[in-house]
């Protein structure tokens, strides 16, 4: 079968939980075909990037 990555990309002002809402959402206990590949993620002056990379 043929896998497709997405780059999953969040941006915007950093708050708690943000990390943790994105993970739960692609978490394998809900989707166990999802897999992490990678994860980024940088806070600039209260600016949060966060990229995770998927893979199904």
């Amino acid at each position: 079968m043929a896998t497709t990555t997405y780059l999953v990309t969040v941006s915007g002002p950093d708050r708690p939980g943000i990390a943790a809402s994105l993970f739960a959402a692609v978490s394998p206990e809900r989707y166990p075909e999802v897999e992490i590949s990678d994860i980024a993620q940088i806070t600039i002056r209260g600016y949060l990037v966060l990229c995770v990379e998927i893979t199904l």
